[in-house]
């Protein structure tokens, strides 16, 4: 039976199997101010929830990093022993597995979860590389159509409960350029926009839209090979 997260879905039958005992499902709430003490229990695994991460930028401001859904996981810096503190808030409420790893029975999911987790590393580091360009080259009508399709395939909905505050947080853009952008794309019958949520009518419009990056980045995220472990430990 799929589990709903794109990470978890790629193992293997037998690499669910046993890892399927451990998964906890839990509700994530938009009012939760942070999950540091979730993720300091262990891996999470986004379902159907939209989380955000950030880093602490200068004069207390917060510097949002990616938007993450279904094909993501979060706590995996600290699972490799990263020394960097990311903080994560919940965007979109929803349901998450969480797979508590006590550090002595780090390696045993070492062999189920390693290649899958670093295959996904890489790819979002390329898509971060992506991102980076894409905020210098581009305008910020294209930047921003990618942007709503980034986050609805990362929540498998086209009905996205983002403010606009939220969205320019999100994609680095100031609030009235995200207002004019979102007014002509209504206009035109793409999206619609009602207080505190975006829905995306035209899903081919929206793609005409994006930026040459989104093609690339939901390439990078539907094509990459996970790898798949050969022995799989017993997990008690």
């Amino acid at each position: 039976m799929p589990l709903g997260n794109d990470i978890l879905d790629s193992l293997p039958d037998r690499a669910k199997t046993a890892l399927r005992p451990a998964l906890r499902s839990i509700f994530l709430h938009r009012r939760d101010d942070s999950l540091e003490a979730t993720l300091s229990k262990g891996l999470l695994f986004p379902v159907d929830a939209l989380v955000a991460t950030s880093l602490p930028g200068q004069e207390g401001r917060a510097v949002t990093l990616m938007a993450m859904g279904r094909r993501s996981a979060l706590g995996v810096g600290r699972w490799l022993g990263g020394s960097v503190i990311v903080d994560a808030r919940v965007l979109e409420s929803g349901t998450a597995w969480l797979l508590p790893i006590p550090v002595p029975e780090r390696s045993s999911y070492d062999e189920i979860l390693g290649r899958p987790l670093s295959s996904w590393v890489y790819r979002m580091l390329m898509v971060s590389a992506y991102r980076l360009s894409c905020n210098v080259e581009h305008n910020v009508d294209r930047r921003l159509a990618h942007a709503l399709l980034w986050i609805a395939d990362e929540t498998g909905r086209p009905q996205l409960s983002l403010t606009q505050q939220k969205l320019s947080e999100l994609t680095a853009m100031r609030r009235p350029s995200v207002s004019l952008v979102l007014s002509d794309l209504q206009r035109r019958g793409i999206v619609r926009t009602v207080h505190g949520s975006i829905g995306i009518v035209d899903r081919r419009g929206l793609e005409r839209e994006a930026c040459t990056c989104y093609a690339s980045t939901r390439a990078i995220m539907r094509d990459a090979a996970l790898g798949q472990a050969a022995d799989l430990p017993q997990i008690t």
